[in-house]
Protein backbone atom coordinates (compact mmCIF):
# COMPACT_ATOMS: atom_id res chain seq x y z
CA UNK A 1 0.00 0.00 0.00
CA UNK A 2 1.68 3.34 -1.22
CA UNK A 3 0.93 6.43 1.26
CA UNK A 4 0.87 9.81 0.45
CA UNK A 5 3.19 12.01 2.44
CA UNK A 6 2.15 13.49 5.51
CA UNK A 7 2.46 17.08 3.85
CA UNK A 8 2.55 20.31 5.76
CA UNK A 9 1.66 20.19 9.27
CA UNK A 10 -2.26 21.56 10.70
CA UNK A 11 -1.54 24.66 13.00
CA UNK A 12 -4.02 25.40 15.75
CA UNK A 13 -5.85 27.80 13.57
CA UNK A 14 -6.31 24.96 10.78
CA UNK A 15 -7.67 22.66 13.31
CA UNK A 16 -10.29 24.84 14.59
CA UNK A 17 -11.77 25.49 11.01
CA UNK A 18 -11.73 21.73 10.50
CA UNK A 19 -13.69 21.50 13.98
CA UNK A 20 -15.77 23.66 13.05
CA UNK A 21 -16.71 21.60 9.90
CA UNK A 22 -17.14 18.65 11.47
CA UNK A 23 -19.23 20.45 14.11
CA UNK A 24 -21.63 21.87 11.92
CA UNK A 25 -21.74 18.64 10.04
CA UNK A 26 -23.04 17.15 13.52
CA UNK A 27 -25.92 19.76 14.01
CA UNK A 28 -27.39 19.01 10.57
CA UNK A 29 -28.12 15.60 11.54
CA UNK A 30 -28.68 16.22 14.98
CA UNK A 31 -25.43 14.73 16.91
CA UNK A 32 -23.56 15.36 20.03
CA UNK A 33 -20.06 14.80 19.14
CA UNK A 34 -16.29 15.07 20.62
CA UNK A 35 -13.81 16.34 17.89
CA UNK A 36 -10.61 16.00 18.21
CA UNK A 37 -7.31 17.55 15.40
CA UNK A 38 -3.57 15.94 15.52
CA UNK A 39 -0.92 16.15 14.29
CA UNK A 40 0.90 14.35 11.71
CA UNK A 41 2.38 12.54 14.84
CA UNK A 42 -0.87 12.09 17.09
CA UNK A 43 -0.27 14.92 19.43
CA UNK A 44 -3.72 16.79 20.55
CA UNK A 45 -3.73 20.35 18.61
CA UNK A 46 -7.20 21.30 19.05
CA UNK A 47 -10.48 19.67 20.86
CA UNK A 48 -14.06 20.47 21.47
CA UNK A 49 -16.90 18.41 22.75
CA UNK A 50 -20.80 19.98 21.73
CA UNK A 51 -23.19 20.25 24.82
CA UNK A 52 -24.66 16.66 26.00
CA UNK A 53 -22.12 14.76 24.40
CA UNK A 54 -21.83 11.10 26.31
CA UNK A 55 -18.66 11.79 28.13
CA UNK A 56 -17.09 8.36 26.86
CA UNK A 57 -16.80 10.30 23.37
CA UNK A 58 -14.05 12.72 24.87
CA UNK A 59 -11.41 9.95 25.22
CA UNK A 60 -12.71 8.23 21.82
CA UNK A 61 -12.77 11.10 19.90
CA UNK A 62 -8.79 11.47 20.14
CA UNK A 63 -7.91 7.83 20.28
CA UNK A 64 -9.63 7.64 16.67
CA UNK A 65 -7.94 10.97 15.40
CA UNK A 66 -4.18 9.77 17.04
CA UNK A 67 -4.84 6.20 15.06
CA UNK A 68 -5.89 7.80 11.70
CA UNK A 69 -2.95 10.22 12.05
CA UNK A 70 0.34 7.65 13.40
CA UNK A 71 -1.14 4.93 10.91
CA UNK A 72 -2.31 6.91 7.50
CA UNK A 73 -5.36 5.11 6.99
CA UNK A 74 -8.96 5.87 8.75
CA UNK A 75 -10.36 4.17 11.39
CA UNK A 76 -12.57 2.22 9.28
CA UNK A 77 -10.08 0.32 7.80
CA UNK A 78 -9.10 -1.40 10.88
CA UNK A 79 -12.79 -2.27 11.90
CA UNK A 80 -13.28 -3.49 8.70
CA UNK A 81 -10.44 -5.94 8.55
CA UNK A 82 -11.62 -6.96 11.97
CA UNK A 83 -15.26 -7.28 10.94
CA UNK A 84 -13.90 -9.65 8.38
CA UNK A 85 -11.66 -11.97 10.50
CA UNK A 86 -8.42 -10.11 10.19
CA UNK A 87 -7.20 -10.34 13.77
CA UNK A 88 -3.55 -8.64 13.73
CA UNK A 89 -4.62 -5.33 14.80
CA UNK A 90 -6.08 -6.51 18.01
CA UNK A 91 -2.22 -6.36 19.26
CA UNK A 92 -1.30 -3.25 17.43
CA UNK A 93 -0.32 -0.90 20.17
CA UNK A 94 -2.25 2.55 19.76
CA UNK A 95 -4.90 1.39 17.17
CA UNK A 96 -8.75 2.29 17.75
CA UNK A 97 -10.61 0.09 15.71
CA UNK A 98 -14.36 2.24 15.73
CA UNK A 99 -15.07 3.93 13.10
CA UNK A 100 -15.04 7.58 12.77
CA UNK A 101 -11.07 8.91 12.69
CA UNK A 102 -10.21 10.14 9.17
CA UNK A 103 -6.31 11.30 8.55
CA UNK A 104 -6.34 14.95 7.16
CA UNK A 105 -4.11 15.02 4.11
CA UNK A 106 -3.36 18.63 2.68
CA UNK A 107 -1.32 19.03 -0.85
CA UNK A 108 -1.81 15.44 -1.44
Amino acid sequence: MAFNSYGPAVDNSMAKEIASGAIGHARLHGWNIAVAVVDTHGMLIYYEMMDDTQTGSADICIAKARTAATFRRPTSAFEGGLNSGTRPSLSTFGVNMIEGGIPIVGEG
